[in-house]
């Protein structure tokens, strides 16, 4: 119960919306409190302040709905889950009694959502056995909820719920009154909405509606709050409707309830643009099917998904935007946990939103890069973007966030993962899932499940000739034709975080943009490099370069937010006294990250005392700032390690070394049994801790981390939520010695993962023993690195590895004789001649041959093998047909031997 109250205390932190509940602060019950309540009150016990709804809940109205009253509900419902949807979250227990009514005295009015259950897409789904202990929520759970799918759990389960609800209002009866438990599930399983017997008038189409809401199969439903919504107010209103008979707690809420999808920025709908769409009535464009298409990308997706996606408001400087204060003193308990809102950025905002406008009304695709340093807000601009789009239904959204340490594609493969839910599932269990999505949506070709397969899950054991997906070119089309699949519903935003790290990602959306001069689709990249990052790093600063030569890109440039603006952030937003919040201001310089880290740093050491003016810094504490966004982040970190045992410090460095995702499975080993001796035991066990003293302390520095928001959580355990939080920690590990030791630790747990499991990590590996400074041993797995991401990444990433092997080789002083130097040769004469380079090519083959007619042992003679073989093959494909005879006898005449 403790775990789950903490769930949803996080979720309703970052939710800003006027039909949602607000939760004012938290915290945990002390021994003062404890003493004055007579113990009533037990010490340790979470608490929470939420807003007055005095007017009780929906369940308690027992009379007939109006038509109205019934429509003010289910259009705030709808604008309420949209804007949790738009955050990642799903509610999962719609019901009455989780409807509260605002009374006319009460601080705010309207109807009020509350009670969420799941909190994330895949969090809280190991339901309970006893149905009974769901009560009535059976009445309105969907199917996959039920069954523990948890897959399939996302936005369309809370519309499910939302049909059975708006069924019984209209009603004034549950769907399926008289079954409980048991029976009840199995209503809910099989069984349609029993036939609308509603108590008063409701328009025409209202059943339909109903039963687009309610059917079994989530991809057949309405797939966003926002496509519900538009579907609902174009019902229209009924000629009469019921009377009304008492100034009860439902009308007194709806008639001072503020139209959410008009007024609030959040919200969806500005009516007057939405008729002004209309009258434009402006036909979509066709795709373009010019010749450079590929024949597969022309033939594969030929049909259509048709939910009525709402349009796209013409400006969001229309909606008026939405917030709301905490009283004065409140809000240190959740502060760690509050989304902080977007202040200013007017012009940032209005060039982004217009580039998307573009990407909506003419179908072809754009690119924006928002610059600017560490810590200024790009994050937050984008994600502003990507919430909005997803609120108002206008757009499909993928993220992928970039690390240094990780090899080229990871990014993409995740961010694909994830939107697929296919996250710890085996490549058999990949395939099945990809299939699935792409049957439901038409796409039946086995030849295209195949070959997003292979993007989630590449299969580097199998022979180039059986892979669908086996180079840049490959992917990079599979990747256009399943983006396109994406955009035939809805138009399509991809953020590159933290692009800085990202060639392979920069890479696609180069191929992507290129295209659009043949191919044009709604997709908009938005990418947010950082500029000190970019500057140290000349390849992916020359591919961001070379996309900004390309039509329909373009720059955006984010600077210091405005003096005023972080100003009213500190004083109105976090609560500080007017001239604490100066001083503050003065002292960062714009940037909002560092302005609201160092509050956050005070109100984790408990130095802010409250006063009627706003929070002040306490006697005695003196405002020091400090020098750079790590002391920041390591101030943060000490605070998640405050209390824990001393451990918990390289517990959490080794989750860093893991990567930006970190799989608590990786985790557990790597800190319980470093030498890998134990794994085999872990993954028979069904991945069971091996020692609760220490599954404890990763649980509790998950928990933290994911309190402070420095984590969000995964289908396979939690990531990093910045980037900045994960270098902190490993240039924390060097400071203390102890990342040579964690990289062995994953390098151990890595050799028997692959054994075991039969995975190729070993570019992985080769990382893992090559920062460990374990550089004899980092060679080999570091040469087969090689080609798994050639066939993953392609020959530029390739090739950026092999340096790294040259590299290492030389900083080994293997001598000139050592038959690993002809090797590498031989690989980088392949992979200059997969890039069309005969002439670098021959000149390796030939300087692995040379060397290699100097000795006479059995790894040399390989080489020579492979040397001959590599010029008869550019001699094939120069057409020189004699040089290449010769070329094949000598092999031959050498094999022989």
């Amino acid at each position: 119960h403790l775990k789950n109250f903490r769930i949803g205390l996080r979720r309703s932190a970052e939710l800003a919306n006027p039909n949602i509940l607000h939760v004012y602060d938290a915290g945990e019950v002390d021994g003062v409190a404890e003493a004055a309540s007579g113990g009533k009150l037990k010490a340790g016990l979470p608490w929470q302040v939420t807003e007055l709804c005095s007017g009780g809940s929906v369940d308690e109205i027992k009379r007939p709905f109006r038509w109205s009253e019934l429509k003010g509900i289910l259009v705030g419902l709808l604008d309420g889950l949209a804007h949790m949807h738009s955050r990642g979250i799903v509610h999962g227990a719609l019901a009455p009694e989780h409807i509260l009514l605002n009374g006319p005295k009460d601080e705010r009015t309207g109807i009020k959502l509350a009670g969420m259950r799941l909190g994330t897409y895949v969090d809280g789904m190991v339901l309970e056995e006893d149905w009974a202990a769901l009560g009535t929520g059976l009445h309105y759970m969907a199917p996959e909820q039920l069954r523990r799918d948890w897959r399939n759990v996302g936005p369309a389960s809370d519309l499910y719920a939302l049909g059975c609800l708006a069924w019984h209002l209209a009603c004034n009866r549950r769907p399926f009154r008289g079954l409980r438990e048991k029976h009840l599930v199995d209503a809910q399983l099989d069984r349609s909405l029993p036939t609308l017997d509603p108590t008063g008038p409701v328009p025409e189409g209202l059943e339909e509606w109903l039963d687009r809401l309610t059917r079994k199969a989530p991809a057949k439903r309405f797939q966003r709050a926002a496509d519900a919504a538009w579907a609902l107010i174009r019902l229209g209103d009924v000629a009469r409707d019921l009377p009304v008979t008492q100034a009860d707690a439902l009308v007194v809420a709806l008639d001072d309830s503020p139209r959410a999808f008009v007024q609030h920025e959040s919200g969806q709908f500005d009516m007057n643009a939405i008729r002004r769409e209309l009258e434009r009535n402006e036909p979509d464009v066709a795709f373009s099917t010019e010749p450079e298409l590929t024949q597969a990308e022309l033939t594969v997706f030929q049909g259509t998904l048709s939910p009525d996606v709402p349009p796209v408001p013409a400006t969001w400087q229309e909606k008026v935007e939405y917030r709301y204060e905490r009283p004065r003193g409140s809000g240190l308990g959740l502060f760690a946990l509050m989304r902080q809102p977007m202040l200013d950025r007017e012009v940032e905002r209005t060039l982004l939103w217009e580039a998307f406008r573009d990407v909506v009304q003419n179908r072809s695709g754009r690119l924006v890069v928002l610059s600017g340093r560490a810590g200024i807000g790009k994050t937050h601009v984008a994600r502003w973007l990507c919430e909005r789009a997803h609120e108002l239904g206008a757009a499909t959204v993928l993220k992928a966030t970039h690390a240094r340490t990780e090899s080229p594609g990871t990014s993409v493969r995740r961010m694909f993962t994830t939107h697929l839910r296919a996250g710890r599932l085996d490549r058999e269990g990949v395939f099945e899932r990809v299939k699935t999505y792409l049957f439901e949506r038409g796409v039946r070709q086995i030849d295209e499940v195949e070959a997003l397969t292979d993007l989630v899950s590449p299969d580097v054991r199998a022979d180039a000739s059986t892979r669908r997906v086996s180079g840049v070119e490959e992917r990079h089309s599979t990747v256009r034709r399943f983006f396109r699949l994406l955009t035939l519903e809805r138009p399509l935003i991809v953020w590159l975080e933290d692009a800085h790290w990202g060639n392979d990602a920069l890479g696609l959306a180069y191929s992507v943009m290129e295209n659009q001069r043949y191919s044009p689709m709604p997709v908009l990249f938005v990418l947010t490099p950082r500029d000190e990052t970019i500057a140290e790093r000349p390849v992916e600063r020359a591919l961001i370069q070379e996309i900004l030569k390309l039509e329909g890109t373009m720059e955006i440039a984010v600077g210091p937010l405005p003096r005023p603006y972080q100003q009213d952030l500190l004083q109105r937003v976090l609560g500080l006294e007017e001239s604490l919040a100066t001083q503050v201001c003065e002292r960062t310089s714009g940037n909002p990250q560092l302005a609201v880290e160092v509050v956050g740093d005070w109100v984790q050491r408990g130095v802010l005392d409250p006063t009627v003016q706003g929070f002040e810094l306490a006697p005695g504490e003196q405002l020091v700032l400090p020098d750079d966004l790590h002391a920041v982040w390591m101030r943060r970190v000490e605070r998640v390690l405050m209390g824990l045992p001393p451990e918990a410090s390289s517990f959490l460095e080794a989750a860093a070394i893991l990567g930006l995702e970190v799989d608590e499975e990786e985790w557990a080993q790597v800190t319980d049994h470093p030498d890998g001796f134990y794994f085999p035991y872990f993954l028979e066990k069904g991945g069971k801790a091996f020692f609760p003293h220490n599954a404890r302390i990763r649980a509790k520095l998950a928990e933290r981390l994911l309190d402070f928001r420095l984590a969000e959580e995964t289908d396979t355990g939690w990531a990093f939520s910045h980037g900045m939080i994960r270098e902190s920690l490993i240039r924390w590990a060097r400071d203390t010695g102890r990342y040579e030791q964690h990289h062995r630790a994953a390098a151990a747990m890595l050799r028997v993962k692959m054994r075991i499991t039969g995975d190729h990590l070993w570019e992985r590996l080769g990382d893992h023993l090559h920062a460990a400074g374990e550089l004899e041993e980092a060679l080999e797995p570091m040469m087969r690195g090689v080609a798994e991401r050639k066939s993953t990444s392609g020959v530029k990433p390739a090739l950026s590895l092999l340096a790294v092997c040259e590299d290492t080789m030389e900083r080994l002083n293997l001598p000139a004789k050592d038959p690993r130097w002809g090797q590498l040769w031989i690989v980088r004469a392949q992979l200059e001649f997969m890039r069309g380079n005969y002439a670098d090519a021959e000149q390796w083959a030939r300087r692995a041959a040379l060397t290699a007619s100097e000795h006479s042992w059995a790894e040399w003679r390989e080489v020579l093998q492979e040397a001959v073989f590599r010029q008869a093959q550019i001699a094939l494909r120069r057409s020189e047909l004699a040089g290449a005879e010769q070329l094949l006898n000598q092999l031959k005449a050498s094999v022989s031997e």
